[in-house]
């Protein structure tokens, strides 16, 4: 189990996914597995600090050989997109601040 203030995963022995999230104190059922499923919950575990474009490509490409693909950026700008339109299923809000460079922000909603 990975625990931060009020953020905790439990991890599936059997394929090392996250298995259930907790965020401040309730259960978020069912994130996919997908892109953005796994970015959503690097949102959601960075809390009030954010994750930059770069954090994220860093994080959702680390352990593949062939390490990410140039046109990362873009695929998190649109991964970013879907995460978003997704997000409200789950009672989360995902917000952008305005400086440089740009951080994605994660939060159930009414918290953030």
């Amino acid at each position: 189990m990975r625990a931060g203030t009020d953020r905790f995963e439990v991890i599936c022995p059997c394929c090392n996914e996250p298995a259930m999230m907790i965020v401040e104190g309730e259960q978020v059922d069912g994130l996919p597995a997908s892109k953005s499923g796994r970015a959503l919950r690097i949102m959601l575990e960075r809390g009030a600090r954010g994750v930059s474009s770069d954090e994220l490509v860093d994080l959702l490409w680390r352990g593949e050989p062939s390490g990410p693909p140039r046109h990362a950026r873009k695929v998190v700008h649109t991964t970013v997109y879907y995460v978003r339109r997704m997000a409200p299923r789950y009672g989360i809000q995902v917000r952008t601040d305005d400086g440089y460079p740009r951080r994605y922000f994660a939060s159930r909603e009414g918290t953030g």
